[in-house]
């Protein structure tokens, strides 16, 4: 029945009339006109001149979310620190994620041939890997906040010592890491 589909034979041309298919043939340039591949014309990640107000922006939003956190926990809003844990999650995800595609990968290929640059490149990013576990990880152990008052008691202390890391990390990132993403000329 659906024989046509599978390619054993076409549709007939004349009722009941079964023919063997053709095999589709390649369309071919005409002969003056070679086929070649465009030009590219950048490789790799491209600047963005607002790539770094995006970070600024970025933290501000993780400190106002931590912030948030921070006072519900104190407030014992525990479905508040949890909805606050949701978002600050979220939007620190986004922001790794980003700075390891465009900031790292952009100020690799700048920095390709200043071995001190690459190193301290590399160390901000290795740095921040683990951190970014380790605050997951924290996270990860908040899923049960709202019903565990074991939890509730040591998280203020956790989360505090988390807000100093992070603070500590974004006043570096934004002196030193940041700096060094500009345009090549």
């Amino acid at each position: 029945m659906f024989d046509w589909l599978k390619g054993k034979m076409t549709r007939a041309v004349a009722a009941g009339a079964a023919t063997t298919p053709t095999r589709p043939q390649r369309p071919m340039p005409p002969p003056e006109r070679v086929l070649e591949p465009a030009p590219r014309e950048t490789r790799g990640i491209s600047y963005d001149p607002n790539l770094i107000r995006q970070y600024h922006d970025d933290h501000r939003q993780l400190l106002e979310l931590f912030g948030q956190a921070t006072a519900a926990a104190r407030a014992g809003q525990w479905t508040g620190v949890d909805a606050a844990l949701n978002r600050f999650r979220t939007a620190l995800n986004d922001h790794l994620l980003s700075e390891s595609i465009r900031l790292y990968t952009y100020l690799k290929q700048q920095v390709a041939d200043d071995p001190d640059a690459i190193a301290l490149m590399k160390s901000f990013a290795s740095e921040m890997s683990g951190i970014g576990r380790a605050v997951i990880g924290f996270l990860d152990d908040q899923k049960d906040l709202v019903r565990s008052s074991a939890r509730q008691a040591a998280f203020l202390q956790a989360w505090t010592d988390i807000g100093r890391t992070l603070g500590d990390r974004i006043t570096r990132e934004e002196k030193t890491l940041y700096p060094m993403y500009c345009d090549s000329p």
